[in-house]
């Protein structure tokens, strides 16, 4: 029976937990965790925090490989926050839709909407994130991401 306290809020799951989970911020946070046992003592202790935004376009791949080795198999977006709406789309050099997708960790197996596999070559992409927040937690215009991928079996 311990009560348990984190602030400040910005970018955790839960103030209140004893395990939490935090989201980046891209900012740099000192965070205190503060327990109670039922006596009424209390113990105090704090970490620092060094994040980056939970998205960086830097970090998103331009090549996979989906050739069944388990490297590189499978062509996704990192570092999208659980609480971003996040939608995928993929597109051969014709603008043919391969790929389309609105669940956080769900990538691109090289394969077509009709379950074929795709063609060795390049193909574009379209990343769109909505519900992001900046450093202090305040809303920001939804964000549109597009580049090119290259698929190599």
């Amino acid at each position: 029976p311990y009560t348990f306290s984190w602030s400040p809020a910005v970018g955790l799951n839960c103030t209140t937990c004893s395990s939490i989970l935090i989201l980046g911020t891209g900012d740099t946070i000192s965070y205190t965790f503060v327990i109670y046992d039922t006596a009424g003592c209390r113990g105090v202790d704090s970490v620092m925090v060094l994040s980056e935004p939970c998205f960086q376009k830097k970090l998103i791949p331009n090549v996979f490989s989906p050739n069944a080795d388990g490297v590189n198999d499978v062509f996704y977006i990192p570092g999208v926050c659980p609480n971003e709406k996040y939608s995928l789309q993929i597109f051969d050099r014709w603008g043919v839709l391969m790929f389309s997708s609105t669940e956080r960790n769900n990538g691109w197996d090289g394969r077509t909407t009709a379950g074929e596999e795709a063609k060795d070559g390049v193909y574009y992409f379209v990343v769109k994130l909505s519900g992001q927040v900046d450093k202090k937690d305040k809303p920001v215009a939804d964000s549109t991401y597009k580049g090119f991928v290259q698929l190599m079996r």
